[in-house]
């Protein structure tokens, strides 16, 4: 495809999974991940009547931390919203306890934080990875504390 006003070509690769198109389907919705910050982009995409999210490289990293599509996506969206490093400690307390593929010892690495802070586009002051580290063991403390 080429871009409307820039005559870019855009190439889009599908990674896994088997593709069907079948002649008889009443409906088809194709998702398009746009790295890119381009709302001329966006635009020519969704005149083409597809469904556009825009993802970058952080959101798929998130995504070997959760279990299901369903529950990555969910934890996205909260990630998104959180307005302290406290909400997203609570967040990140939530994915260690639901997930199995999160280990508790993931959620104060460095690699970890820095995934999750990137995604994090609403915490204003206080998003340094050490105080985000420093908000989750408070985190991990207090379930503790409940626990007894």
């Amino acid at each position: 495809m080429k871009h409307p006003k820039n005559d870019v070509s855009v190439v889009i690769n599908v990674y896994g999974g088997n593709n069907q198109y079948i002649p008889n389907a009443t409906e088809s919705n194709q998702t398009v991940f746009i790295y890119s910050d381009d709302d001329s982009l966006k635009e020519f995409f969704k005149s083409q009547k597809q469904v556009v999210n825009v993802m970058n490289d952080d959101a798929f990293r998130l995504r070997k931390y959760c279990d299901t599509d369903e529950s990555w996506k969910r934890y996205l969206e909260e990630i998104r919203t959180c307005k302290s490093a406290t909400d997203l400690s609570k967040v990140i307390v939530l994915m260690e306890q639901s997930e199995d593929s999160l280990l508790k010892d993931d959620t104060t690495k460095q690699r970890f934080l820095e995934i999750v802070k990137s995604l994090a586009v609403s915490i204003e002051k206080g998003n340094t990875i050490g105080n985000i580290r420093q908000r989750v063991y408070d985190a991990q403390q207090r379930v503790k504390m409940k626990r007894k």
